[in-house]
């Protein structure tokens, strides 16, 4: 078997906005050389690859007002627009769930139902009808986290499971 894994340069400076945000702030730049702020505007500012090697060629250009209002007033408000920047940027890629586990202090936002669009075709078989408050189904987890698998269990008889999953005692 042989894998890849990619990742994007998106998903390094929204890793880092995070990560910076939270242990200096939005605006310090001289502790990492750069600010989690900049590393918004990278994402923002960035163009479509060269085609070459894929890689963008943007630098933060001009100031974005939003951002730098957003920055100014905070770090707990600046974690809402990275939060929300990560669920914009990353939306199709199979990663809000473990984002949203990664965040959570309760499970209300992974226990909610998933929604999903339903589309019907009409009689007339030309035009459709579409539900956009289809549900697809109702979510129920008992934890944030994982369970641990049963053989990693069996290994090491200190191991307990995590919280909410049954322990195979």
């Amino acid at each position: 078997p042989h894998s890849k894994f990619y990742v994007r340069w998106t998903h390094m400076c929204l890793t880092f906005a995070e990560a910076a945000n939270h242990v200096v702030g939005p605006n310090d730049a001289a502790t990492y050389g750069m600010s989690a702020k900049t590393a918004i505007q990278y994402v923002r500012a960035r163009k479509t690859p060269d085609g070459l090697n894929g890689i963008s060629t943007a630098v933060p250009g001009t100031a974005d007002a939003y951002l730098t209002e957003v920055a100014n007033t905070g770090e707990a408000a600046f974690d809402a627009l990275v939060k929300n920047e990560r669920r914009i940027e990353t939306c199709f890629e199979g990663m809000r769930f473990y984002d949203l586990r990664r965040w959570t202090t309760d499970l209300t936002e992974l226990n909610k139902a998933v929604h999903g669009a339903g589309v019907t075709r009409n009689a007339d078989e030309v035009t459709f009808t579409y539900d956009l408050n289809y549900k697809v189904e109702d979510r129920s987890f008992s934890s944030a986290y994982l369970p641990i698998p049963y053989n990693e269990v069996l290994r090491m008889s200190n191991l307990v499971q995590n919280e909410g999953w049954d322990g195979w005692n």
